[in-house]
């Protein structure tokens, strides 16, 4: 017994050895391994990207509110939300110029014959859905290089005209008119409405029929109106391209629709399809922006908009509104 333990006590010596030696070989590979990053991109979920699902909360306006900067995800991973972009981008987006489709004069609307003379602050104020949610972020950030300007919303997720049970737009908008300030008005409106339509307390009318058309064009009119007889000069915000064929064709039937109705009434339609749509007129998710590099512009839902393109919207308005009421132009920004 004795001898095993004196032979035992020779041994530790060696154990410590090896063991601390082990450990000096593993400190030491630390110190060549590749430092682990903290500082990978944030992606923060704007409420404007997520699914159409009936919410539980009231209509949302801002008064004084402006969107939170936020980092923007890599172009090159897929968005799971719409990001905010953390850089300032003031500079025109190129082929916004190109989309505007000012409304020909006809009727005896006010804004048909009259442009309005802007002498103090002016105030937007964007309207509609869950895409005007997000556009009015857009809107803001293109426009906040103007000195006086000042960008509200008045938007409701998941409304639309076929839908007045859910939320009356046609109902709503006399007092939207009259609580809201606004020189200017935005719309988009139009991506929940491709489905039969509410009418009389029924649905006996399908998407496209004539009496659907018929319904639906009255109603689009009357809200253009109430607009424009109220001596607002009006910019309706064209349906973007969106990635299900079959839902793109319901798109492209509802902007016949609105530029029919604005031609009518004297409102701005603003066409997006040319600066949403790849070269050969389909839905693509990445698009140029203005130095002509590829960025990721749409929201994995194949409909809404990354902070990104929600500028280039904004830009494509704006550019609208500098060439139809000679506000916001290179001549209102910085020296």
């Amino acid at each position: 017994m004795a001898g095993r333990g004196e032979s035992a006590r020779r041994g530790w010596p060696r154990i410590w050895c090896a063991a601390l030696l082990a450990l000096g070989l593993a400190w030491g590979a630390g110190l060549d391994a590749a430092p682990v990053l903290a500082d990978e991109p944030v992606v923060t979920e704007d409420r404007a990207a997520t699914a159409d699902a009936v919410p539980a909360d009231e209509t949302a306006t801002t008064a004084d509110a402006a969107p939170t900067d936020a980092v923007e995800a890599d172009d090159t991973a897929e968005a799971e939300a719409v990001v905010e972009p953390a850089e300032d981008t003031a500079e025109d987006t190129a082929d916004a110029e190109d989309a505007v489709e000012p409304a020909e004069d006809a009727g005896d609307t006010a804004s048909l014959n009259h442009t309005p003379t802007f002498e103090g602050p002016i105030h937007i104020l964007v309207i509609g859905d869950s895409l005007a949610d997000g556009l009015w972020a857009g809107v803001y950030r293109r426009t906040r290089v103007f000195d006086d300007v000042s960008v509200e919303r008045h938007t409701r997720v998941s409304s639309g005209l076929s839908r007045p049970d859910y939320y009356d737009w046609n109902s709503e908008i006399d007092e939207v008119i009259a609580d809201e300030d606004m020189d200017i008005a935005i719309v988009s409106i139009g991506l929940n409405d491709g489905q039969p339509v509410f009418y009389e307390g029924r649905w006996d009318h399908d998407f496209g029929t004539p009496e659907w058309d018929r319904i639906y064009r009255e109603r689009v009119l009357a809200f253009m109106t109430e607009l424009t007889d109220a001596g607002i000069p009006t910019f309706w915000l064209g349906l973007p391209t969106v990635r299900s064929a079959e839902f793109d064709q319901r798109v492209q039937h509802m902007n016949e629709i609105y530029r029919e109705a604005a031609a009518e009434t004297g409102v701005h339609f603003v066409e997006t399809r040319a600066i949403t749509a790849d070269p050969s007129g389909a839905y693509a998710a990445y698009l140029d922006d203005e130095d002509g590099r590829q960025r990721l512009m749409r929201a994995n839902d194949g409909i809404h908009f990354t902070g990104r393109g929600y500028e280039m919207l904004g830009q494509a308005l704006v550019d609208a509104i500098a060439q139809s009421l000679g506000v916001l132009t290179d001549a209102d920004g910085p020296a």
